[in-house]
């Protein structure tokens, strides 16, 4: 564009302003995925089937890692390169407080450590908060505690409990999903699948108009859904408050492991460091078996919505001795909870009918 043309759009300079406003596009929700909707206690109840991917031949879910905290009132969500054997900045940082082997360290790394999510195609059969759903096939991202459910399922542990196939569109069964709040955290403990076994519709047109419903979940492991190693970093230390080199923190107990890693660079952790970058990156076992334990927060689904996650300061990597004031308190129970079970009964002649 010549000067002239361009004095010539000086009064459009107001309309290309206002694009700035899409260069810093807020969370967009992904409509194909259903989320439970909650009522006033925070509790949610549906009947869902599960269903195969339009490929038969494929895994019915996917799963995948992904690191999800709030901090300082800012969300942190990316899916972590370890599900590729990558090394991952965030998983590098916690490493250390792991290694600390205390309960301060380990409830700081837990925080920030890595969770397993699925995604699977269903149907919603009845959801009571929000009927407008009934019918319709959606995305379902879930956690460990759902997919142990689907795997009981499906391979019983006693010979005295049936096998049952519950992605099969023919034979198949439904599943009551029963969430509640439990320490401020979605619980899905009270879900279960239904005794009935049936088709998930009455005839073949019925099966082929879910069919053409059906999503294909390759898209979710795609190479674009897993940030580069630097970008992620950077992302992760604006967020933490993290400056320049802190491996003076973290190095001291991991051996010059963790945080120095956490430069700003864009070539990998070892180029991070000083070293030449090896051939393939293998996932430490220490990191792995570290992020694989038990995590309060494999229970949830990254509720957008909860605003009381407080910021849990990070611990010194060189505890002195503990005073009995200075231990965690146990978290204490929730006061008399109601019991939810009874307010979500389906009945199987009304609400739930298969053919046999």
């Amino acid at each position: 564009m010549d000067f002239k043309n361009f004095k010539k759009g000086r009064g459009k300079l107001k309309k290309s302003v206002a694009k700035m406003k899409d260069q810093n596009p807020k969370f967009k929700k992904d409509e194909r995925f259903w989320l439970p909707t909650k009522d006033d206690t925070g509790s949610s109840n549906a009947l869902i089937r599960f269903l195969p991917q339009p490929d038969i031949e494929k895994a019915p879910t996917i799963s995948f890692y992904q690191h999800g905290f709030k901090e300082k009132g800012k969300w942190f969500i990316d899916n972590c390169p370890t599900t590729f054997a990558n090394p991952c900045p965030v998983c590098e940082h916690i490493e250390p407080y792991w290694e600390m082997d205390t309960d301060e360290g380990s409830n700081y790394a837990r925080r920030y450590s890595r969770t397993k999510q699925f995604i699977a195609n269903i149907l919603v059969i009845k959801d009571l908060n929000k009927p407008a759903n009934n019918g319709k096939v959606f995305l379902f991202k879930f956690g460990i505690k759902i997919y142990e459910k689907i795997e009981e399922k499906i391979f019983p542990e006693s010979e005295l409990d049936e096998a049952i196939l519950i992605f099969d569109p023919w034979k198949g069964c439904a599943f009551k999903l029963k969430l509640r709040q439990k320490s401020k955290r979605n619980n899905y403990d009270n879900s279960v699948f239904v005794d009935k076994i049936g088709p998930v519709a009455d005839d073949d047109e019925g099966l082929e108009t879910l069919f053409n419903q059906l999503l294909d979940l390759d898209e979710f492991l795609a190479d674009d859904k897993f940030p580069k190693y630097g970008k992620m970093a950077k992302k992760f230390n604006r967020i933490m408050k993290i400056k320049g080199n802190i491996e003076d923190t973290a190095a001291t107990v991991a051996g010059d492991k963790g945080d120095e890693l956490l430069d700003e660079f864009s070539d990998g952790p070892e180029k991070a460091a000083g070293k030449e970058p090896s051939k393939s990156a293998e996932e430490p076992a220490d990191i792995k078996d570290a992020a694989d334990a038990p995590n309060p927060s494999d229970d949830d689904d990254f509720d957008f919505e909860d605003d009381s996650t407080e910021s849990t300061s990070e611990p010194e990597l060189e505890p002195e001795p503990e005073l009995a004031s200075d231990k965690p308190e146990t978290e204490a129970a929730a006061p008399d909870e109601k019991k939810k079970d009874d307010d979500f009964s389906f009945d199987d002649d009304e609400d739930f009918n298969f053919d046999d």
